[in-house]
């Protein structure tokens, strides 16, 4: 009996372990709990500052312009233009047959050409990528913009190009002899610009222009380092009043005209409006001058003598008489200032585009002369020959004293063959022309309307020479 209370004790002692182990477990249940919580808590705090950090990063990059391989941003400036046009181009913008041909031609020759596309569809391609995925670019107001270095990096560049062609421009000075009143011999003189077109091994050929050698009894040439040479005629044009100049290469001049490079000739096809250009030889009527400026208009398919050309007006000084010479931003020469086509309204220099004349200077550069039959004219489309209009080149114009005037060819007629060649177009025309040759004796037909009908014509001929 006496150990009950022991055993009452016992079991006190174990209730109150077993109760202590019970709020242990409690206790440490809500300390879990409460740490999960606060883990919790943090990773929901950690994640959304993450979002908030990549959304403020992908804004900034949206608004980083991207500055890739292909858009590096040292070049200063940069004209993209195409460098062919298409016949279909060509005559959406107004330009003639022979417009549309010699671009389709120019468009075969550079077929293979790899260009940069503005848009980075040639570079995603380069790349291995779609075309959709090409790289973002710069936006068009950031292209459009030019810091300060910019027109500083592009003035150097354009004073670079001008005395390099400076190098090529040479002042031609025509002297001419005669009496005064009082029968004494006195000198006039003349000074035009001219550039060096060619060089060979014997002499350095010089394009002028035709007033310049125009009734001079002698021609001297200086360039800006070197003393003055004499020069001779190689041949002149008058319809687009050029001339070439021939300075023999010999011992004495043989180290001057050793550094004295030939202009490269481009390509007036490729002239788009809005193409900077550069003027040198004497636009300001100075010898050694030079201006810069802008294409604003080019009118394709312009009636000339015995062919076609492009008429192209720029915002830039001009003087056609001293000679004009204009380049593009290649420093290729691409045209020259010409005063026969020119608008009076139009307060912009005239160039004819060298393109359609690289026949004649060559001709002119080794000394021949070009044939010359005097009109001017446009081929017959083919909705006026189902109106009953031959086939043909339709005679606008005819020059006085020309081969054409003197055998009777009037505006009009339908020029059908030239040498027993059918000529349908002004290409044909030019071609047909240049197998007959200047001085050659050829037969020329024409249809002429008569009261019920056209007639077939012949006219025995001499072309002549320009």
């Amino acid at each position: 009996m006496a150990e009950k209370p022991n055993q009452d004790h016992h079991g006190e002692r174990s209730r109150e372990f077993i109760t202590q182990q019970i709020t242990g477990r409690n206790d440490r249940g809500k300390r879990m709990l409460k740490l999960a919580g606060k883990t919790m808590l943090v990773s929901l705090v950690f994640t959304a500052t993450a979002v908030l950090t990549a959304s403020a990063l992908i804004t900034r990059l949206h608004l980083i312009p991207f500055q890739g391989e292909g858009n590096h941003l040292e070049e200063p400036f940069h004209i993209g233009r195409d460098e062919t046009e298409t016949a279909a181009e060509s005559k959406e913008q107004g330009g003639s047959e022979a417009a549309s041909e010699a671009a389709g031609r120019e468009t075969e020759k550079g077929a293979g050409a790899n260009e940069t596309r503005t848009d980075g569809t040639a570079e995603a391609a380069s790349a291995g990528e779609a075309p959709g995925t090409a790289a973002p670019v710069t936006s068009e107001s950031e292209a459009r913009s030019l810091s300060m270095e910019d027109l500083v990096a592009l003035s150097s560049r354009l004073q670079e190009a001008v005395n390099l062609a400076d190098n090529s421009v040479a002042s031609v000075t025509h002297l001419k002899e005669g009496k005064d009143w009082f029968d004494n011999s006195i000198q006039t003189e003349g000074v035009y610009s001219g550039v060096v077109i060619a060089k060979t091994g014997g002499e350095l050929l010089l394009l002028t222009t035709a007033e310049a050698v125009n009734g001079a009894d002698a021609l001297t040439v200086h360039f800006q380092r070197g003393n003055s040479m004499s020069a001779s005629v190689k041949c002149r044009d008058i319809p687009t009043g050029l001339a070439v100049l021939s300075l023999p290469i010999t011992e004495e001049n043989r180290g001057l005209l050793d550094t004295v490079e030939a202009l490269p000739l481009g390509s007036s096809y490729r002239l788009r409006r809005g193409d900077l250009v550069m003027a040198v030889g004497a636009p300001l009527g100075i010898v050694h001058s030079a201006d810069y400026g802008m294409i604003s208009n080019i009118t394709n398919g312009v009636n000339v003598t015995d062919g076609l050309a492009s008429l192209i007006y720029v915002d830039c000084a001009g003087n056609a008489a001293g000679g004009t010479w204009v380049l593009n931003s290649d420093g290729e020469l691409v045209g020259w200032a010409t005063d026969v086509l020119s608008d009076a309204r139009i307060p912009h220099t005239a160039l004819l585009g060298i393109s359609d004349f690289k026949d004649v200077l060559e001709r002119m550069i080794n000394g021949q002369a070009s044939p010359y039959l005097g009109i001017k004219g446009t081929a017959v489309r083919k909705e006026q020959e189902a109106q009953g209009i031959p086939s043909g080149i339709y005679v606008i114009e005819e020059k006085k004293n020309s081969p054409a005037y003197e055998a009777g060819i009037q505006p009009g007629d339908i020029l059908v063959a030239i040498g027993g060649k059918k000529v349908t177009s002004m290409r044909e025309y030019t071609a047909a022309l240049a197998q007959v040759g200047a001085d050659a004796a050829t037969t020329v037909e024409v249809m002429r309307n008569g009261r019920e009908r056209y007639a077939l014509i012949r006219y025995q001929l001499t072309m002549g020479a320009r």
